[in-house]
């Protein structure tokens, strides 16, 4: 980003280091410790604008999960722990195919 686009961040800025002065200048602080300060905020603020990109997938996720825990809330038709309903009298798994043919489209 250019300082000549955004002037309020050189205002800013500019303001920051003056106060900063002042507090070094009264022995309240040393040099190193502000220019730690200085660093430590500016490597925050740019962490801070690089994890921002991570908002729209977030969403996306929350948009998600929505749709899913609707699938899960989902009381389905039947029941299939209770013993009510119709029972066939006898089932066995023998199956067969006779005469059937596959092919891919």
């Amino acid at each position: 980003m250019d300082y000549r686009e955004k002037p309020e961040y050189l205002v800013c800025m500019l303001g920051c280091q003056s106060d900063f002065d002042c507090y070094i200048s009264c022995d309240r602080f040393s040099v190193g410790s502000v220019i730690t300060a200085i660093f430590g905020i500016l490597n925050g603020g740019l962490q801070m604008g690089q994890s921002a990109t991570y908002f729209e997938a977030v969403n996306t996720a929350r948009a998600a999960a929505v749709q899913i825990f609707k699938v899960i809330d989902r009381v389905p038709p039947i029941d299939s722990e209770t013993s009510d309903g119709k029972k066939p009298a006898k089932c066995e798994g023998n199956i067969s195919f006779k005469d059937v043919s596959f092919n891919y489209p």
